[in-house]
């Protein structure tokens, strides 16, 4: 009687014990969860933060080995994409400052028949003020339906094209080639 009853105890004692463990080991993970978490949260608002262009990494390195190696390496790839993005800037200044500085009326149009970038001296083809900030489309800007016509059909065609316009008794020479740019194609005239 008395081996039953200690065992009975024992038992009792072992499921006690277990479910302490059980108690514990949940809390431990619970926590463990919060901290993850919160960290990969840090890291998605300095990736959300870069994205809306502010590049100065904000992430607070944890005591962890690990995201305090993956909080380094997103904030410089963040600088690095920072970087990038001036010198892309710069170089487009560079390239609007080029064309701007021809004599000829230059404009790029993308396939969809968006207007990219013109030049000045394009400035008299055009409808509109040239320096009006939404992207409009070739056929809402330029005034005179023979170009209008010319830069369609080199859209369509895809290929280089020369062709004299009469426009306002006046002939231009009008000269089209398409170029790939970052897997876009553009046409330039």
């Amino acid at each position: 009687m008395i081996y039953i009853l200690s065992a009975i105890l024992f038992s009792a004692g072992q499921i006690i014990a277990g479910w302490v463990f059980f108690a514990l080991s949940s809390v431990i993970l619970i926590f463990n969860y919060i901290f993850i978490k919160s960290e990969l949260l840090k890291l998605e608002n300095m990736v959300k933060t870069a994205k809306e262009k502010d590049f100065t990494p904000k992430y607070v390195y944890p005591g962890l080995s690990e995201f305090n190696r993956l909080g380094i390496a997103t904030s410089e790839l963040i600088e690095s994409l920072g970087k990038l993005r001036e010198i892309r800037r710069l170089r487009e200044q560079e390239f609007i400052t080029i064309l701007n500085a021809m004599d000829m009326p230059v404009f790029i149009v993308d396939q969809e028949g968006r207007l990219i970038v013109h030049n000045k001296a394009s400035k008299s083809f055009m409808r509109i003020a040239q320096d009006e900030p939404s992207v409009k489309y070739y056929y809402e800007i330029l005034r005179y339906e023979e170009l209008i016509a010319f830069i369609k059909e080199a859209i369509v065609s895809e290929s280089q094209r020369e062709e004299k316009l009469e426009i306002e008794d006046s002939l231009f020479e009008a000269i089209s080639f398409p170029f790939i740019s970052r897997s876009e194609k553009f046409t330039l005239f």
